[in-house]
């Protein structure tokens, strides 16, 4: 008797978004540890840099970077890699 496994479909990509400003560090090892993430993941990043926009500075400004993924608010001033790879096996499947 064969086991068949259906084959996965590709799943499209994570949806990225990071509020970050410069200069900002932890916002520039965010968007390393999501790169890195992409080795493994389809991740469509995308980065908003909310220096000089009133409403995103007082909406983000003290907790940048802040990353949604699919459009969920996950982290907030560090990135922690572990975690994303993580929530990003337990979205594909």
């Amino acid at each position: 008797m064969r086991a068949f496994r259906r084959s996965a479909k590709p799943r499209s990509p994570f949806q990225i978004l990071v509020y970050g400003k410069k200069p900002c560090p932890l916002c520039d090892e965010a968007v390393e540890t999501i790169e890195a993430a992409a080795s493994r993941h389809p991740i469509d990043l995308t980065i908003v840099d909310i220096g000089g926009v009133a409403a995103l500075e007082a909406a983000w400004g003290l907790s940048v970077p802040v990353v949604f993924i699919d459009g969920t608010k996950r982290f907030f001033g560090h990135v922690d890699p572990i975690l994303l790879n993580r929530l990003l096996d337990a979205s594909a499947r």
